[in-house]
């Protein structure tokens, strides 16, 4: 089983798309795309997505990328 990305379609359209593409060149994860997860003032305000269940958020494409990186790296470490 592996972990699951999963990005707002509305989050996509702000800027999340860049690591959404950069993401689906990965085979270590799943990703879903989802036309709400529910986070709408955090969607107005930064780019953010879900892995397993945790929101995670950032101001920039970089730094969301790096942040999902750093949750993928954790998650297989504690298989």
């Amino acid at each position: 089983m592996l972990p699951l990305v999963e990005f707002c379609q509305f989050n996509l359209l702000k800027g999340s798309q860049i690591v959404l593409e950069h993401l689906e060149e990965r085979s270590d994860i799943d990703i879903l795309v989802s036309d709400c997860l529910s986070q709408c003032s955090l969607c107005a305000k930064s780019l953010y997505c879900s892995f397993e269940g945790k929101i995670i958020s950032s101001d920039d494409a970089t730094g969301l990328e790096l942040l999902i990186n750093n949750e993928v790296t954790e998650w297989y470490k504690d298989l």
